[in-house]
């Protein structure tokens, strides 16, 4: 498996992705392949995140409540 998929078929919710190693960290799972789930406090940074995102599946920004309940919903499973 190349090391651009590494992560096919994976999920990854990353906190803290709006600035610094949490983007950083989020750019490069998608970069291999994960759908990832971007979260924190602010949108702006998120969606600045997923707009440059050259990876064949861009980041989804999630805030608030939407992040809230994604969160609750994988500790359920």
């Amino acid at each position: 498996m190349s090391q651009n998929h590494q992560f096919q078929n994976k999920v990854a919710i990353v906190t803290g992705a709006g600035t610094g190693m949490g983007a950083d960290t989020a750019m490069l799972l998608a970069e291999r392949g994960a759908k990832v789930a971007l979260v924190g406090r602010s949108e702006a940074p998120l969606q600045e995140v997923a707009a440059p995102s050259g990876a064949s599946r861009a980041p989804r920004p999630w805030t608030g409540r939407r992040a809230a309940s994604a969160l609750m919903s994988c500790n359920r499973a």
